[in-house]
């Protein structure tokens, strides 16, 4: 664990400074890794389905090519 006096950080010398620096990133850095599943944060709806899902298989459709089809309907009048 890192700990230091607040009074203390202002008299570290600049090389002291990047040292408990480079140490607090490091410490974030395994927090992050250790604790990922903390930091998760769903892109969509969609996605939070999924990843929450417990079945064994999983089929995903675009909604961008439905989306697409039916642009390319309406664009030159036609039906699908």
């Amino acid at each position: 664990a890192l700990r230091t006096n607040p009074a203390k950080v202002g008299l570290m010398s600049d090389d002291q400074l990047r040292v408990l620096g480079a140490a607090v990133l490091k410490a974030q850095k395994e927090d992050r890794q250790k604790n990922a599943i903390l930091y998760y944060v769903p892109v969509s709806k969609v996605a939070e389905q999924v990843h929450c899902s417990k079945v064994k298989y999983i089929f995903l459709i675009r909604e961008f090519f439905s989306h697409n089809l039916y642009y390319r309907a309406n664009k030159y009048k036609r039906k699908i």
